[in-house]
């Protein structure tokens, strides 16, 4: 997304600096994020509930009708705290890298329409194969494909809803047996704390992150005309939009939000917390 789509910067909290916390240590004044989004109108696919069935078979779970939830199709909910985070002789950068490679990139997907346009990145969040992801060109985009970046791997995807107001989508991959990313929480995330932010560029040899510190909590800001609240803001380069809906992740590879926007030297993102209750008013969870 080039800078000129943001239309209006945030306005809660100064412009951080990339100071790096202690590895491990609690950030002083860490107020967390909002984590207020209440019951959104979100666009749904009435083959939703199919697919939680369809994911129950496949994965060798009788479910009912009326309402359970098979596990592999479950969308998971946020641990209470992160995972601690501990350096080794490497350092921590990479230490991140690798925690990042071992634990959520094998979950990370591209998007593309059907005559093979860029839509972003998106994270695998179960077994079963739902995504999310950004918004961003999705409607109306006909036949999605996905490909896990680390295998390489390509499915059909149906996007099953969305929800405009937060920039976030829901979509069901073809298959079965998918490895989700590993979440964490955003609220235990401060100011300066160093996240990393990456989809599209990721290969099975290796990954491009572009690396920053979180720079503001509860941020607003109105990217393409439409007026977002409660986001992360942080301070990694200008990535374009086929990056867009990929994950920001912790310096223990756990997915604490899912990158929405770039503009005015600065990236915004979905606190995760906030992305799988969206995901949840979708799928009927």
């Amino acid at each position: 997304m080039p800078d000129d789509g943001v239309d209006a910067v945030d306005e809660n909290g100064p412009d951080g600096q990339e100071n790096e916390p202690e590895p491990g240590a609690a950030s002083p004044g860490n107020t967390g994020t909002s984590g207020v989004w209440g019951k959104r109108s979100v666009r749904a696919a009435a083959s939703v509930g199919a697919a939680l069935v369809a994911a129950g078979i496949a994965a060798g779970v009788t479910t009912a009708l009326h309402g359970s939830v098979p596990a592999a199709a479950r969308i998971p909910s946020p641990p209470a705290k992160d995972a601690v985070f501990v350096e080794d002789d490497n350092g921590a950068g990479q230490d991140q890298q690798d925690n990042i490679l071992q634990y959520s990139a094998p979950g990370v997907v591209t998007i593309r329409s059907g005559n093979g346009t860029d839509l972003g990145a998106g994270i695998v969040i179960t077994r079963s194969g739902f995504v999310l992801a950004a918004d961003q060109g999705l409607q109306g985009a006909g036949t999605l494909r996905a490909r896990l970046v680390m295998s390489g791997k390509t499915y059909t995807a149906r996007l099953l809803g969305s929800d405009r107001e937060a920039n976030l989508a829901l979509l069901q991959l073809s298959g079965t047996g998918f490895t989700p990313v590993t979440i964490g929480t955003s609220t235990d995330l401060g100011l300066h704390d160093r996240v990393a932010s990456g989809g599209g560029s990721w290969t099975a040899e290796g990954m491009l992150l572009s690396t920053g510190a979180i720079t503001g909590i509860n941020v607003t800001v109105t990217l393409d005309g439409t007026r977002l609240t409660g986001l992360l803001r942080d301070s990694s380069l200008a990535m374009p939009a086929r990056e867009l809906g990929g994950p920001v992740l912790n310096l223990s590879g756990q997915v604490v939000g899912l990158s929405i926007g770039y503009g005015s030297g600065a990236g915004y993102a979905v606190p995760i917390d906030d992305a799988l209750q969206v995901a949840r008013q979708i799928a009927g969870q």
